[in-house]
């Protein structure tokens, strides 16, 4: 399993307590701080400071790459195209992309750009996609307090409060 984009490792790291063999879980980030943060918290896991534009691993390396909100923080369509292009790269025939990301623009955040269905599939033009709505819309969440218990279920329940959509991207063989 490859995280592009694993920050500090903790979404990659979530994976051991399911089971996931630490030797076979790599993440790969652009910053170097982050990169030797996560060697720190997480040594049994393998990190490189890497751009995922030019990954540095074989082809077919993995069977699965996460991409958790990596592809709302790159502006520009050329090098997301590029990025995606990478990771169809290192993916097994059979691999898939496991997605999360922001459904919407942030407007207290212009270095962020929603990701839509159509924008999603115009970067893997060739996997099957499919993808849900989760994540109740956070300022919102964080204002329920008390009564997140009673409210979060139901405000849940209206697809317009729902920020992020996660999902699995099939890569499709290629004939």
């Amino acid at each position: 399993i490859l995280d592009v984009g694993c920050g500090s490792g903790h979404v990659l790291a979530g994976l051991l307590p399911m089971g996931a063999s630490g030797k076979l879980l790599h993440g790969v980030d652009l910053l170097p701080e982050r990169i030797a943060d996560a060697r720190h918290r997480f040594p049994n896991c393998r990190f490189e400071c890497a751009n995922a534009e030019e990954l540095p691993y074989p082809d077919g390396s993995f069977d699965l790459v996460l991409a958790f909100t990596v592809f709302s923080s790159i502006l520009n369509i050329e090098m997301a195209q590029n990025v995606a292009g990478e990771m169809r790269r290192v993916l097994q025939p059979d691999g898939a992309v496991l997605w999360y990301d922001f459904r919407y623009n942030n407007p207290r955040n212009a270095h962020v750009r929603g990701m839509t269905r159509q924008r999603i599939a115009s970067i893997f033009p060739d996997y099957r996609v499919r993808l849900q709505s989760v994540t109740l819309l956070p300022p919102l969440t964080r204002r329920l307090g008390s009564l997140t218990g009673t409210l979060y279920p139901v405000l849940v329940g209206l697809p317009w409060l729902r920020t992020h959509y996660i999902g699995l991207l099939r890569k499709q063989r290629q004939i």
